[in-house]
């Protein structure tokens, strides 16, 4: 099987998903995703090692069943609506409508997280000789699902354990917000934040300073890296993202906030908790 066209571009658009709507047979010249054997089902003929592996095959199901398809994006795009700026001044709301429209590309972005939650998560149900039961609940273990022709067939189902990398990407966040305030550097937050991960033994899973600058620019000075000696003041806004990745896993943890500067610490933006009950998603 191949993956061809932008299937796992970057984020802040749904183009994704755009374009690729459906299938076509093997050595077709026609833009598409190729069909698998046909001995591909339910019963798990191939099964996926990784996390990796297993949304690869999520976002094939997604581009090949048109069904599933149009399903996805009528969940993903119904509840998104129109950001309505209210300023009695025209000309502030022209500047602030361009900036989420055509800057952010606001609307594009909610709508590819919801490709990814409905594409990717879910209670999917299973049919079992034990009656139907959720995906979840079948993680580490060997049953019978019900195949083609109805009949019964052992499946293994994969659980990816304890996480450690999100354990420990967690404390480093809860960290940065702890030693961010006025008076402090940045070099001495990021040290103190990457000390977490090389006191751990996952210092090699990190691929990037721990924050950066937050203002009109995205991505700007000052740096919560070792080399920028900036003061941090009041006021200030940093992204909070000391992430942890792991490429030959084929996985990572970013939990990707802001944190705005005060006397005393850095106050979370997002009141999102850093809870695996909330941040994760049921495969």
């Amino acid at each position: 099987m191949s993956f061809v066209g932008s299937i796992a571009s970057g984020s802040g658009s749904a183009t994704r998903f755009a374009g690729q709507t459906r299938g076509r047979v093997q050595g077709s010249p026609a833009n598409g995703v190729n069909y698998p054997s046909p001995f591909f089902d339910v019963a798990h003929t191939y099964l996926p090692n990784t996390v990796k592996q297993l949304f690869r095959w999520c976002r094939y199901y997604f581009l090949t069943n048109p069904l599933i398809n149009a399903t996805v994006f009528k969940l993903s795009e119904y509840p998104v609506t129109d950001i309505i700026i209210d300023h009695p001044e025209s000309r502030v709301r022209r500047r602030w409508e361009e900036y989420f429209q055509d800057h952010l590309r606001f609307r594009a972005m909610q709508v590819e997280f919801g490709l990814d939650y409905h594409c990717l998560a879910g209670e999917t149900r299973v049919i079992t000789k034990e009656g139907v039961l959720p995906i979840s609940k079948l993680a580490g273990h060997t049953v019978q699902v019900l195949s083609q022709g109805g009949v019964y067939r052992k499946a293994e189902f994969k659980s990816y354990g304890y996480q450690q990398l999100w354990e420990v990407h967690t404390e480093m966040t809860l960290a940065q917000q702890e030693y961010s305030h006025a008076g402090v550097e940045c070099r001495e937050v990021a040290s103190r934040v990457l000390e977490i991960a090389r006191r751990a033994g996952v210092q090699q899973y990190v691929y990037h300073r721990p924050a950066h600058g937050a203002g009109v620019e995205g991505h700007q000075a000052p740096y919560v890296s070792l080399g920028d000696a900036t003061i941090m003041r009041e006021g200030m806004m940093f992204s909070n993202e000391p992430g942890l990745y792991n490429p030959e896993g084929g996985y990572g943890y970013n939990h990707g906030n802001n944190l705005l500067i005060t006397a005393t610490r850095g106050q979370q933006m997002n009141r999102t908790p850093l809870t695996t009950e909330w941040c994760w998603l049921r495969i």
